[in-house]
């Protein structure tokens, strides 16, 4: 799906919640960027002629039938955003299989105005990377290269005693932890995989203490704290991470909760669905064959009595290799 290298002419949203509207209109019209309402899908007879570079959709407002059929009618390059309920989760997932449909922001929490502007903004810029842009400015980052399982273990410790150290509580230090150590593993183990045709279980011979390089590339550790959120990104050389790969991933783990999901020659099954589980916001920025960086924030204002706490948001931004800077993005 190619973005055009402007700021978005026009945008569309398909809500009849006045709350959101006023959002997004405040949000989006601050970046130069026109937005046209409509209640429901239907309202949609002139959305040829507009061509909307982002079209946002409630997912209150309009049934999945009624995205679908959306979409199926947009044959010009455009995004959709669609404001989720975690309630309706498995349903969000279905719909992001859509070609064009490929972000899920959870309204529950509620929606955020800075996750809408940094998605848009990311999609119009194609400058995907980088746990700063969710961040207020002047955070600073720490950062580590990690090439064996002791240099593994040795990080996702320095994290947890680097989130103590902020003062966060103890129960989401422990989430935090592991969601830190999956995302090592997925890169060291599961990435070399993919790219090399190697078999897991020969890399995970040398998944324990003393063991050599993993993979044949290292990859980068970065977390930074703003107060707000922590967050934690993990960066390989890759570049193998497929949006329905973690679809298929997260619905079929969402399908068969309490069951072993784990292949032991690709893994990420099971261990992917308690990341999404354990995050306030999942972000996995790809330049296929070269780079995945996958971005886990963690929400501090909230705590586990919180109703919202386990609410969700997932994106995914692609951007194409041989396109440099007309580059192609979509994001989940």
């Amino acid at each position: 799906m190619k973005s055009p290298m402007k700021m978005i002419d026009t945008c569309v949203c398909v809500t009849n919640d006045v709350k959101l509207r006023r959002m997004v209109r405040r949000t989006l019209q601050a970046t130069g960027t026109q937005v046209t309402f409509a209640d429901s899908c239907d309202d949609l007879s002139n959305l040829s002629k507009l061509h909307p570079a982002i079209i946002i959709v409630d997912q209150q407002s309009a049934d999945t039938d009624a995205v679908t059929k959306l979409m199926a009618s947009v044959t010009w390059p455009a995004n959709l955003l669609l404001v989720g309920n975690w309630e309706r989760w498995e349903e969000g997932l279905n719909l992001l299989y859509q070609e064009q449909c490929d972000n899920l922001l959870c309204r529950e929490a509620p929606l955020e105005e800075d996750e809408l502007v940094v998605t848009s903004i990311k999609l119009l810029s194609h400058d995907i990377f980088g746990l700063e842009k969710y961040l207020t400015w002047g955070t600073v980052a720490h950062e580590a290269t990690i090439a064996t399982y002791d240099e593994k273990r040795a990080a996702v410790q320095k994290i947890a005693d680097f989130a103590q150290s902020v003062g966060i509580r103890r129960h989401a230090i422990s989430r935090i932890e592991v969601v830190a150590d999956e995302l090592l593993m997925n890169a060291l183990y599961d990435a070399p995989v993919l790219a090399q045709g190697a078999s897991r279980a020969d890399l995970m011979k040398r998944a324990i203490p003393g063991g050599g390089a993993v993979g044949s590339e290292s990859v980068l550790l970065r977390y930074a704290c703003d107060g707000r959120f922590l967050a934690l990104s993990v960066q390989d050389s890759y570049g193998q991470l497929r949006k329905n790969k973690v679809l298929d991933q997260l619905v079929r783990a969402s399908e068969e909760k309490g069951q072993p999901l784990r292949d032991p020659n690709l893994g990420a099954g099971l261990g992917l669905y308690f990341v999404m589980q354990s995050v306030s916001r999942f972000v996995a920025n790809v330049k296929p064959g070269e780079t995945t960086e996958v971005i886990c924030l963690f929400d501090l204002r909230k705590n586990a009595k919180d109703p919202y706490y386990d609410a969700h948001s997932l994106h995914i931004f692609t951007i194409d290799p041989d396109e440099d800077a007309e580059a192609m993005v979509s994001t989940v």
